[in-house]
């Protein structure tokens, strides 16, 4: 059994980075420096993050470095599903061979009764484009037998955290102690 162990992030709001750090480094040697103490990361992506930075990330990380990479909500929270396929050929495919799974978190606002063909449709989506899932549900609906099945038809993972239930639904666990802070991937 394969353990990938992990932060949210190596610098960004996080509190700990100005003491793990040395003071010499240079912030863009931050997560070549991490992937040596680390062999995984959460990535949260924005606006600004594109195709070169996550070559740049690629190339500065170890073969067997991983990433798990979370979708942002205005791409997987949109009606346009088509704007998810997009996006994971163009943007994430720099780093594809090193990421295990993406990491989705619907809004409050989404429940099962008005969310399920949209999960359907993303989840399938990202099967498709060969990616695992990772779904980190905020409103209470979700956490049902109905949800756990569609999970299990897409071997995507639940995410465990204080919130959640303990439930597998996939081959592989995705562990979130304290909601924003390290991670472990069990694969």
């Amino acid at each position: 059994m394969k353990y990938y162990v992990g932060c949210s992030g190596w610098s960004q709001y996080q509190i700990w980075a100005k003491d793990f750090y040395p003071n010499t480094l240079d912030h863009e040697g931050y997560i070549a420096y991490y992937s040596r103490i680390f062999d995984f990361v959460e990535v949260y992506l924005n606006n600004t993050t594109n195709r070169s930075t996550f070559r740049s990330w690629a190339k500065q990380t170890p073969d067997n470095f991983r990433f798990t990479v979370r979708i942002p909500p205005a791409i997987t929270q949109s009606n346009d599903t088509e704007g998810l396929g997009h996006f994971l050929e163009q943007d994430v495919n720099p780093l594809e061979e090193k990421v295990l799974a993406l990491v989705i978190q619907p809004s409050t606002r989404i429940n099962i009764k008005d969310g399920r063909e949209w999960l359907d449709k993303v989840l399938r989506i990202c099967a498709y484009h060969g990616y695992q899932v990772v779904m980190h549900f905020n409103h209470s609906s979700w956490f049902q037998d109905l949800t756990y099945h569609m999970l299990e038809k897409y071997n995507a993972a639940l995410a465990w955290t204080e919130k959640s239930r303990p439930l597998v639904t996939s081959d592989f666990l995705y562990l979130r102690f304290n909601d924003k802070e390290e991670n472990v991937i069990k694969k």
